[in-house]
């Protein structure tokens, strides 16, 4: 019966720790009628600075990183950036939210053996931890311009350095997002 109990115990620690850390993928919507093989000369829609309040976001600068990322993303995929006549317009926001993490009670066991001696050793911590933090979101749709009409939309969020961040790191981190989120555009593309 022991046995059994340190087996679960084991077993749920390792299924806990496997989930820590995976990242969430976009969130993609899209118009299951439009055709997105027509559509292959895009303009990105001047933005307005977001203004949520937070200086990492409400930025020009780093508007001007996503709109880059954005335009480099689907060149490299074969679609023409134009200044009129566009099929598509992409058009993105940006967003942040407070979120709060917690954990609660922790256990840990390990064993041990020595020659022929075995042990078990078990291990539980109480506080709870409890951390709020802000999140950024992006989002990024694609608008068939005559209609105005959304024909799809990629968001995705990621927690926002707490500081001491670079020019460098500040477009590494929105072109690892922008291609994220563009990776499921155009639908049924892999």
């Amino acid at each position: 019966m022991r046995a059994r109990w340190i087996a679960s115990v084991i077993l749920g620690a390792g299924v806990a720790s496997g989930l820590v850390g995976c990242a969430t993928p976009p969130d993609i919507d899209y118009d299951p009628n439009f055709n997105f093989a027509s559509a292959t000369k895009f303009r990105v829609a001047d933005q307005p600075v977001a203004r949520v309040d937070d200086p990492r976001l409400d930025s020009p600068l780093l508007n001007q990183r996503i709109h880059a990322a954005i335009v480099g993303v689907l060149r490299e995929r074969g679609y023409s950036i134009v200044e009129q006549g566009a099929d598509l317009d992409v058009v993105f926001s940006i967003g942040s939210r407070l979120k709060v993490d917690s954990s609660g009670p922790q256990m840990s066991v390990g064993f041990g053996r020595y020659g022929t001696s075995g042990g078990v050793g078990v291990g539980y911590s109480t506080p709870a931890r409890v951390e709020s933090y802000q999140e950024g979101v992006l989002t990024i749709d694609m608008v068939k311009p005559e209609a105005n009409a959304l024909i799809w939309r990629g968001s995705t969020s990621r927690r926002l350095p707490e500081g001491g961040s670079t020019p460098e790191k500040t477009t590494q981190n929105v072109n690892e997002v922008v291609a994220e989120i563009l990776k499921s555009y155009p639908p049924g593309k892999k």
